[in-house]
């Protein structure tokens, strides 16, 4: 659990390297990375709720960073899992499979 600047600090280094190199889906690196994200956006949005600049603005920014590059990392899966061949149009236009009698 992220209580403070130091463990903040030591999730996003986690976040990083979790990063930097995937983790498979469904492995316990891919949950504790979901778990980490969890706990950095939670701990980012009371830094944000401060009213004063602080020493973590910098921090609070490569969180930024890394949870784009998750939410990258999350629609590239996606993707991925999408079944490459099927008889109908992705985008709802065009004929389908039973027309052309």
């Amino acid at each position: 659990m992220i209580t403070d600047e130091t463990s903040f600090v030591a999730a996003l280094e986690r976040v990083a390297g979790l990063l930097e190199h995937p983790p498979r889906q469904g492995t316990a690196q891919d949950f504790e990375l979901s778990a980490l994200l969890e706990e950095v956006a939670q701990y980012e949005t009371q830094l944000q709720s401060l009213p004063t600049t602080s020493a973590l603005d910098g921090i609070v920014a490569r969180a930024h960073d890394l949870m784009r590059d998750a939410a990258a990392l999350r629609a590239s899966r996606a993707a991925a899992e999408r079944p490459r061949w099927s008889s109908f149009p992705e985008d709802g236009e065009g004929i389908g499979p039973t027309t052309g009698v």
